[in-house]
């Protein structure tokens, strides 16, 4: 019983000693300063749209101070809902090493299309569907949609869900974004449609149209439904017109029909 007892009383100054342990760490620990920011941002090399010094101006703007802040005082959490607020951000990390050291990872988006409305607006739609805005002297090569595009930028739009946010406003579908956001991810994902589709153009119709880079033709595509169909059979007409000379034959070539290539 003795030994029971003894046992009983080692494991609890065990545990009490560990807590205490744990509390001085961490009070001591929180005492500590951030010592210095280290930024990762993941993005293509050919569209790199923020950089790191442009993460700390928006973090030193946000009104957060955190070289020599003391790391209680530093709301990790904060810091990176508000990184995640810019348009560029696709996703963030914020945590700190042993040493206090504030590491901060992102992610850019990437861009897909860049589109000009008919407000005369101009904006980016990226790869998870959101619109993100032109910065003077920063640019992407990615297809360029324009015509009878309505859509205005909306920073909270996500065009890759089935239904678009109604919440966002009700009396905007983004009907025309969302085709073109669809049509540009697929051409985004296919590198002979990414180097061969340089523009697409929405009539007053609503109907699609694709300029080529290469040929003089017109590809007039329809709308957003049975896209891989679509540029199946177009790529199936490319090859037949190649073998026997027939690029510059037709001014248009329609793929909006199933089933059906019909050239004029």
């Amino acid at each position: 019983m003795k030994n029971k007892i003894f046992r009983i009383v080692i494991w609890s100054l065990s545990i009490v000693l560990f807590i205490a342990l744990v509390v001085f760490v961490v009070e001591r620990y929180n005492r500590n300063k951030c010592p210095q920011v280290k930024i990762s941002i993941v993005a293509p090399s050919d569209c790199i749209f923020i950089s790191e010094q442009e993460v700390k101006s928006y973090v030193a703007s946000s009104g957060d101070s955190l070289v020599n802040s003391s790391l209680s005082k530093i709301n990790i959490q904060k810091l990176e809902s508000q990184i995640n607020q810019n348009p560029f951000v696709f996703s963030s990390k914020v945590y700190t090493s042993i040493d206090g050291t504030v590491n901060i990872d992102i992610i850019q988006r990437v861009p897909i299309a860049r589109i000009q409305n008919l407000s005369n607006q101009c904006f980016y739609i990226t790869s998870d569907g959101r619109l993100m805005p032109i910065i003077q002297g920063k640019t992407a090569r990615v297809v360029f949609a324009n015509g009878f595009i309505p859509d205005i930028y909306w920073n909270t739009v996500c065009l890759a869900v089935d239904s678009v946010q109604a919440a966002v406003d009700s009396s905007k579908s983004y009907k025309s974004l969302k085709a073109v956001y669809q049509i540009s991810k697929y051409i985004n994902k296919d590198a002979f449609w990414k180097a061969q589709i340089q523009q697409l153009y929405m009539n007053p119709n609503g109907v699609i149209e694709l300029i080529p880079a290469v040929g003089k033709h017109i590809i007039i595509f329809g709308d957003e439904k049975n896209i891989p169909e679509k540029f199946d059979k177009l790529k199936i007409f490319y090859k037949k017109a190649e073998f026997i000379n027939a690029w510059d034959k037709y001014d248009t070539i329609n793929i909006s029909y199933k089933g059906q290539v019909i050239c004029s």
